[in-house]
């Protein structure tokens, strides 16, 4: 694999710092809903953390 100039190792920082953001909001999302889900139906938890 070949070195990255300067130009693009600050593209890259920038382009994997915004991309960290988004899926640490995903996750929070995705936490979230299971959580949802949980509170709604106690009675299918084990259904629902299988999907």
């Amino acid at each position: 694999m070949r070195k990255l100039v300067p130009g693009q190792k600050d593209a890259s920082r920038v382009l994997v710092v915004g991309r960290a953001r988004v899926e640490h909001g995903f996750a929070h999302l995705k936490n979230w809903r299971t959580r949802t889900r949980l509170r709604a139906a106690p009675a299918r938890a084990t259904h629902e953390q299988r999907t």
